[in-house]
């Protein structure tokens, strides 16, 4: 999935030697899925977790989080530059400037009480250009200070926002050759390709079996591995519209 999330345990110790109490951040992980936690306090919720700013768009566009949670919900903001998506070279790299890259998110900490909503503002700086543009964005809870109250034990999910700015001209591209060990895909668009609802289903039988889907960034090839004999399909969207293939 394009979304990660981060589980957390955030800790507070007891006082010692009259010293006030520390907290202790811990990273547990990634897990490969959205997940909107209600399970312990200072939850977050997010209104949607991929951005799109389009040619006619206004050059902004705001996510807003929400705290389901019983205490005040401490996050902080970070821009990843996105290189060679797709691919084995892929690089996500978080950048001091993000004016530098031409994505800017504000604000980059902020607080939210409970049961309260906040907006989270990214604003495309570089208009569009040839080719479609890709970041992500970090929405990352942090420690509270240490002498907040109601201080426990808590598990807090982080997201990673997927934002796209489309080109000048959008060109959808998706060619497939049908092999016997698949279908060979290759997006020679400018855009990305979304595939979704595969399937792999034999000539004799009314049953279909359902095949990974996958994203395809502008010139990524993948092979969607599938029985020789039958047919596969699968629904391609791409630039705000669906359609159906089959091979």
């Amino acid at each position: 999935m394009d979304q990660l999330t981060t589980t957390m345990r955030m800790t507070a110790l007891k006082p010692t030697s009259g010293r006030r109490s520390r907290l202790s951040l811990f990273r547990l992980g990634f897990v490969g899925a959205l997940l909107f936690s209600t399970v312990a306090s200072g939850n977050m919720q997010l209104d949607r977790t991929q951005i799109v700013f389009e040619t006619d768009g206004p050059g902004r566009e705001d996510v807003i989080v929400r705290n389901t949670g019983e205490h005040p919900l401490y996050l902080k903001l970070e821009v990843l530059e996105v290189t060679a998506p797709g691919t084995e070279e892929e690089q996500r790299e978080v950048v001091e400037n993000p004016e530098t890259i031409g994505l800017i998110a504000s604000p980059t900490k902020l607080v939210i009480q409970p049961d309260r909503r906040r907006a989270i503002r990214l604003v495309n700086l570089r208009g569009h250009g040839e080719q479609e543009r890709v970041y992500r964005v970090n929405v990352l809870p942090v420690a509270p200070p240490v002498d907040a109250e109601g201080i426990g034990v808590r598990i807090l999910i982080a997201y990673q926002l997927l934002v796209f700015v489309r080109p000048v001209e959008s060109r959808v591209q998706l060619d497939a050759e049908r092999t016997p060990e698949g279908v060979r895909l290759r997006n020679n668009g400018n855009v990305n390709v979304l595939l979704r609802d595969v399937q792999h289903c034999p000539d004799a039988a009314a049953d279909c079996s359902e095949l990974r889907g996958m994203r395809l960034y502008p010139g990524n090839q993948r092979l969607l591995d599938a029985p020789a004999g039958g047919h596969v399909q699968f629904t391609a969207v791409a630039n705000g519209r669906s359609r159906t293939h089959r091979y």
